[in-house]
């Protein structure tokens, strides 16, 4: 009989499809809040307690909602130190390495309904999820790019490592294969999509170790952005960027708010001031 521990670690690497054709037989045993079905490529997931609904593209990422996705959606805000933060309109929220979306999802649930999402994410298995998870419509003013952004715009080898979500500019020693990826600057990609004075109340930055790439890249952009959430932990050939960061972040009129684990909140000092948000720190 085989063992069942490799059973279980086993079905990680199935496809979507029969992954969710046999969730229903794997959660006799978990017993999981969650359904899943196949739809588009991808897997739709439903939260039973809160009949909440996401779109996942691999099996590997199931295992976060053992707890109910509600549940997993509100610890990643709290992980970035967002959660008390209250917008009195619809903020403009940037994403950058969205995944499938679970930070816009969150933050449209728990910090403000009508948010507005631009979500940046490379890998395209997970951008297909992504899409279907922001909603893009005609009546949508939501904006997703597959794309990877640094300091400069071209095209760059991508090294993907897709089930554990370490893919990035950055090679590593779990690669499993490279591509080819349009990459450019945030500062040229706002100025296309927003209006000239528009202001963008969060940027979360998760780059898997290009993260001071990406803030040289964004020189004019921080310049009206509110906050700045990133993930600063050791993903560049095991050393942290907090560091680079915080201080080209400081440079930029920022000072650090709080911080969870290896996440981080920064605050537009300068911009703060003039403004009228319940929910500054």
């Amino acid at each position: 009989m085989p063992n069942m521990s490799f059973v279980e670690n086993a079905t990680w690497s199935l496809s979507p499809r029969l992954y969710a054709s046999i969730f229903p037989v794997l959660n006799m045993k978990y017993k999981w809040p969650i359904q899943i079905t196949y739809k588009n490529s991808c897997m739709a997931i439903r939260d039973k307690q809160s009949d909440f609904y996401l779109v996942a593209s691999r099996p590997t990422r199931v295992r976060r909602y053992k707890f109910g996705i509600k549940s997993l959606l509100s610890a990643m805000l709290k992980n970035y130190c967002v959660e008390d933060l209250i917008f009195d309109s619809p903020p403009t929220i940037i994403d950058i390495g969205a995944n499938i979306g679970e930070f816009s999802m969150g933050a449209r649930l728990l910090l403000h309904p009508q948010a507005r999402f631009i979500c940046i994410e490379p890998d395209l298995v997970d951008y297909s999820a992504l899409i279907q998870n922001i909603g893009l419509s005609k009546n949508s003013n939501n904006s997703c790019l597959n794309i990877a952004l640094s300091n400069q715009s071209g095209e760059f080898d991508f090294y993907l490592n897709n089930d554990s979500g370490d893919s990035s500019l950055l090679g590593n020693e779990d690669i499993k294969r490279i591509i080819k990826i349009q990459v450019r600057t945030l500062d040229e990609i706002v100025d296309e999509i927003l209006d000239d004075h528009e202001l963008i109340s969060l940027i979360k930055l998760e780059a898997e170790g290009s993260e001071p790439e990406v803030l040289e890249g964004a020189t004019d952009t921080l310049k009206r952005t509110l906050y700045v959430t990133a993930d600063l932990g050791p993903e560049r050939f095991g050393e942290t960027t907090y560091s680079q960061c915080k201080e080209l972040l400081q440079l930029r009129g920022f000072s650090e708010v709080m911080s969870c684990g290896h996440r981080y909140l920064f605050k537009n000092d300068k911009f703060i001031s003039t403004q009228k948000l319940k929910g500054a720190l």
